[in-house]
């Protein structure tokens, strides 16, 4: 019979403007505005859409800036006034490859000599993640080459979906991108060695790219190092896409170790959360790693204690139990071995249930320099739970993966996408702002 244990619901709390908590993103934003807002007054949007959807593109600007029932408006929601630059509409030939547009080209190219660059929101086609020459891949690539950001939306995404759900969506990932901060973690991640007053998290991960459905040939592959603070700010991003290489992924995550260090200016004791998805860390990964942390221990004379937590999204283990309200609570965890741990980071949450059957994610504790019965195991499943609610492409209650794994897959396909259509090294894809959203 396993016993099973609760997270403190305060835990899942959000910080909004004024340090003033909400359980709930969309009403946190609406009621107290964004943690963080912008160090400019005007935030500055141009539409780019296929030609025939002109009266939709009208609708979509109008709720932007003035609201509609469920989305109040940019400004009353982000207090950032936006001002719409003019509209490229493309025609249908032209989608498969939107820089042939002269209207396009010239924007750009204007808009690069801005100190403050406009965010582009881009109307395109559906497309295929496998395959790298998508609209999405050739515009958002040239975009970046001249540190312009951009928001793409699906054609069927804008016409099937809730209008202002879609709006409240991009406008906090626009907000975001334009370097605010809709919302922080309200508690901060605590220690789980016990020595140190300040945590950082360090996410990690690999993923193969096939070149065609059904192949079981791949020859992208991409990798990510994300790092957060303790209270879930957002410090660094780092994208590589290579030929599969275990070393190559080592190097970066082994390199973002000494970045969190520097950025963290901590000169005694700090706690290291390493969140990784994908294949298991091997002999050799595993002592490269603890022989870069002791080499950081001795030329920083600080001591650094780490835990490399394994993060699987789909596990073979289930949990059957009657829950009082035919959920489990949000951050709910079982221990089912010395080092596994299965949690819920869906479920009930204050009156709010989720759609469908929730399913667990499987923690295993990899490595650490502490033996697990000094580990405080609660930190290590509260740094998961928590970090599953700062995902900022959108204004969704429930998110299952935390921000550290969540973005992987997604910061994979897109550097390899970007990569081969745009001939865009990953390296030089921005590092403070979250461009992938």
């Amino acid at each position: 019979m396993f016993r099973y244990k609760l997270l403190d619901e305060r835990l899942l709390s959000l910080r909004f403007g004024g340090n003033n908590p909400h359980l709930i993103p969309r009403y946190g934003l609406i009621d107290h505005g964004p943690f963080k807002k912008l160090e400019y007054p005007v935030l500055s949007i141009r539409l780019v859409y296929p030609e025939e959807l002109s009266d939709l593109i009208i609708r979509f600007s109008n709720i932007l800036e003035e609201g509609g029932r469920r989305f109040p408006g940019f400004r009353a929601v982000y207090r950032v006034k936006i001002d719409f630059l003019d509209d490229i509409s493309i025609k249908r030939d032209e989608l498969i490859n939107p820089l042939k547009n002269k209207s396009l080209r010239q924007a750009i190219e204007d808009d690069r000599k801005f100190p403050i660059k406009p965010i582009y929101i881009v109307v395109v086609p559906p497309y295929h993640k496998w395959y790298g020459h998508t609209p999405y891949n050739i515009l958002k690539a040239e975009l970046l080459k001249h540190n312009i950001l951009s928001q793409m939306i699906r054609i069927d995404t804008l016409t099937t979906k809730p209008l202002e759900e879609v709006i409240f969506n991009v406008a906090n990932a626009l907000f975001a991108k334009a370097g605010g901060e809709p919302w922080r973690l309200y508690s901060r991640i605590t220690t789980f060695s016990g020595f140190s007053d300040t945590v950082t998290l360090i996410g990690s991960g690999i993923t193969r790219i096939p070149r065609e459905p059904g192949y079981v040939e791949y020859d992208r592959y991409a990798g990510f190092v994300v790092l957060y603070s303790d209270e879930g700010r957002l410090l660094y991003i780092n994208t590589f896409v290579t030929e599969y290489d275990r070393i190559s992924a080592l190097n970066k995550l082994k390199a973002t170790l000494i970045t969190a260090v520097d950025r963290c200016n901590i000169y005694d004791n700090i706690d290291v959360i390493i969140h990784y998805s994908g294949k298991d860390l091997n002999f050799t990964e595993e002592e490269e790693l603890v022989k870069t942390i002791t080499k950081l221990e001795l030329s920083r004379r600080m001591k650094i204690h780490y835990v490399v937590l394994r993060v699987i999204r789909k596990p073979l283990y289930k949990l059957l139990f009657k829950p009082t309200r035919g959920y489990p609570p949000v951050g709910t965890y079982v221990q089912i071995g010395k080092r596994m741990f299965l949690t819920y980071t869906v479920g009930y949450l204050r009156n709010m249930s989720p759609i469908g059957v929730p399913t667990p994610l499987l923690l295993s504790i990899r490595l650490s320099d502490l033996n697990i019965d000094y580990i405080d195991v609660e930190s290590l499943i509260s740094s998961v739970c928590e970090l599953a609610r700062l995902n900022w492409r959108g204004v969704n209650v429930f998110n299952k993966e935390p921000v550290t794994v969540k973005y992987s897959r997604l910061l994979a396909y897109l550097a390899a996408g970007l990569k081969e259509s745009g001939k865009l090294n990953p390296e030089d894809l921005p590092k403070d702002k979250p461009w992938f959203l």
